[in-house]
């Protein structure tokens, strides 16, 4: 930690007492019909971007509690666009099934026209995505993130009514991607078609990334991507990308960057892949706040595997990025080698007392007398542009922080490992409560935990907690980052995971996939403009929820075959909450 290259010391490998229970009771469909949209169709469907303004913060600070709404603030302005959000699958005018739209949006090209005669048009929002793995809320995890509470939760809005449609690590990210059920997007399981030769030529061309790379948004992606992703290619719509080859790892690991491949080591905090990734954030962060030649496309290029005006898929081309016919970046993009960095000493924010994510237990957000301390990171490598506050004419960005915390093998960072001992939070009512006669199967037959069982259930709620101080860690220096140039005030911070966890819940000893609150639910939290600080969305929500909502606050009208609906409105309260879902 002091700078010396030691090898991180290895760990004994915890064996797993049960294993992932396959996604069967799922049925398939036929292959979408010609309806779909590609990201060529949904730009000549942009809405304008000039709506009506966010709501502007109540300054009652006696009634920004938790779980309240400001005594002036309206819930619901559904007078505002009454038919932006009345959703119908039939009947609507414009055949998309978003209802009808609005008469004074304007296309594209009329959007990038008014803008030339506007002295300083305004720039679009940045949208900022950090996803966890197998990260739950009813066990109590989150409790364990003050950083999270006091920049995403306190200074942002919680909606405690998320769900993930499918608790699977490939079929829940594909749905988080495209915006479709499994049964859409046909990826079944963690083998089934996951990032399979069919989802690279069709669904994979139709995430949130090629929309909004083509309306002009800087993307990139930074972590775990797909379980059975092999590279080498950069999935289409990510013009700056470092995918992990397979499952998460935090050490010993390969990912594939802009096409290249790179293996990584055992050495900490080199090699460390939460490290990584937040470095690989905070350098596409600055790169893309110091570039000043951002054009809006009047012509979008085509993409491959959706409705197109060439035959010829290979040349699409994204901005700032070259592509090659298998959609990863060619040799003209060198790929920036490895840094070591420099170690930081960390600012520790104060956690709320106050706030407790999970549900069925009776403690507070817990801390650590270790909090004290300094604890190290190694800081970006990248120089830095500058501390102007000015936006200038740099393109808005689209970044996807994927972190492979707390998904075994919980490796958490040395400074870490002696935090939060012994921790039960996991002991819910559910806890270990077996046989279960009247539940599914599985359950009838699920004995009680050992002794030893019941050990291990607790020693790996520590791991897990422990891991998750470094993706803590991450969201303050991305924070930080952010507000330095000038760019937080004009971004969308979201939170969330693939899916929840289970720990000895119904005799269940590890695991997702089951059909139960503990891995169904998922945090969501986001932070943004118009967003009053300390709200709690009622609404539920779903993971296929998310790819619909970056492209309406990208002013792009969501595809038809997206099966989720934006947030925006609830997000901001405005635009008809009261008929929003």
């Amino acid at each position: 930690i002091s700078g010396q290259r030691t090898p991180y010391p290895r760990r004994r490998n915890m064996t797993s007492v049960s294993s992932n229970l396959s996604n069967s009771y799922l049925s398939r469909q036929d292959h979408l019909n010609n309806q779909e949209s590609s990201p060529n169709d949904i730009l000549h469907r942009h809405r304008s971007t000039s709506r009506t303004s966010p709501l502007s913060y109540n300054s009652n600070t006696n009634s920004r509690r938790y779980g309240q709404i400001n005594s002036g603030t309206n819930r619901d302005n559904s007078s505002r666009h009454p038919s932006n959000y009345q959703r119908s699958r039939g009947g609507n005018t414009n055949g998309n099934g978003y209802g009808n739209r609005n008469e004074n949006a304007r296309t594209l090209d009329e959007e990038v026209t008014a803008n030339q005669g506007s002295s300083a048009p305004k720039k679009r929002p940045n949208i900022v995505l950090i996803i966890t793995d197998d990260l739950d809320v009813e066990l109590g995890s989150l409790n364990y993130m003050p950083r999270l509470q006091t920049l995403l939760r306190r200074e942002g809005g919680l909606f405690p009514h998320s769900y993930t449609s499918t608790p699977m690590c490939c079929p829940s990210r594909s749905s988080l991607l495209t915006g479709m059920y499994i049964h859409n997007h046909e990826v079944y399981t963690n083998n089934d078609n996951c990032s399979s030769t069919r989802w690279q030529e069709t669904f994979e061309q139709r995430t949130f990334a090629t929309y909004l790379s083509q309306a002009g948004y800087n993307t990139g992606y930074f972590g775990k991507y797909l379980n059975k992703y092999k590279g080498p290619y950069t999935p289409a719509g990510w013009q700056d990308w470092m995918g992990l080859r397979l499952n998460s790892r935090y050490y010993n690991y390969t990912v594939y960057k802009n096409g290249d491949k790179v293996k990584y080591g055992d050495s900490y905090p080199r090699d460390y892949f939460p490290h990584v990734i937040t470095n690989e954030g905070i350098r596409f962060i600055r790169e893309n706040h110091a570039r000043t030649d951002h054009i809006v496309p009047t012509t979008p290029p085509t993409q491959r595997g959706g409705p197109s005006t060439s035959d010829d898929s290979s040349s699409r081309t994204h901005p700032g990025a070259p592509i090659s016919s298998r959609g990863h970046h060619t040799s003209s993009s060198p790929t920036r080698p490895r840094q070591h960095g420099t170690l930081t000493p960390n600012h520790h924010l104060p956690a709320d007392d106050s706030n407790n994510f999970s549900r069925g237990n009776t403690g507070t957000t817990h801390h650590n007398s270790h909090h004290g301390s300094s604890t190290h990171y190694p800081s970006s490598s990248t120089p830095s542009h500058g501390s102007s506050t000015s936006q200038g004419t740099s393109p808005p960005m689209l970044l996807v922080l994927s972190y492979p915390a707390p998904h075994g093998p919980e490796d958490s960072a040395p400074e870490h490992s002696s935090m939060y001992m012994n921790v039960t939070d996991h002991h819910t009512v559910a806890y270990n409560y077996a046989p279960n006669p009247d539940k599914q199967w599985i359950l009838q037959y699920t004995e009680r935990m050992t002794p030893t069982q019941l050990k291990f259930t607790n020693v790996l709620m520590t791991k897990r907690v422990q891991t998750l101080q470094t993706v803590d860690i991450a969201i303050e220096r991305i924070v930080s980052e952010l507000r330095r140039l000038g760019e937080l005030d004009n971004t969308y911070m979201f939170f969330t995971s693939d899916h929840g966890y289970h720990l000895g819940q119904f005799g269940l000893i590890k695991g997702k996939s089951m059909p139960f609150e503990f891995d169904i639910k998922v945090p969501l939290l986001v932070r943004g403009p118009g967003i009053v600080p300390s709200t709690e969305f009622s609404e539920i929500t779903l993971n296929v929820d998310l790819a619909p909502t970056f492209l309406d606050i990208a002013g792009l009208t969501p595809p038809p075959q997206m099966d989720g609906r934006s947030l925006l409105p609830v997000m901001t309260q405005t635009r008809g909450r009261g008929t929003w879902r």
